[in-house]
């Protein structure tokens, strides 16, 4: 079996020339074919996911340039004794990111359960 060429613009080529590349028909594979290409690349499945762990997807919202300023804000605020300062905007932080994650990292696991469930029925 022949791969195409990228550098040719497979999509104007003839049907015909590309089924004899792929060594297809417009029916399928021959039967030969596909088991030779099943034992060459193996089955053609879909891999789960892997999810990060939740800690890990709660820290990787601190990467966001507006909130490392914020964090900045917050503890050079800490250091000058602005007490309240610090209290108020490490706690916008910390609730707005808590919402942020648990918007995003909760609802697609159970989405994904409730998935995987259907589609085993």
């Amino acid at each position: 079996m022949a791969a195409i060429a990228d550098d040719h613009a497979w999509w104007l080529k003839p049907l015909a020339d590309i089924e004899a590349e792929l060594a297809a028909t417009a029916g399928g594979l021959a039967k030969t074919e596909a088991n030779a290409r099943l034992a060459r690349y193996g089955p053609n499945l879909f891999r789960d996911h892997r999810q990060q762990p939740v800690l890990l997807q709660f820290l990787s919202r601190f990467k966001n340039p507006l909130v490392i300023i914020l964090l900045v804000a917050s503890a050079i605020s800490a250091f000058t004794g602005e007490a309240a300062n610090f209290v108020i905007i490490s706690s916008i932080i910390l609730l707005e990111q808590d919402r942020s994650c648990t918007r995003s990292c909760w609802k697609p696991m159970k989405c994904c359960s409730r998935r995987r469930c259907r589609s085993r029925r």
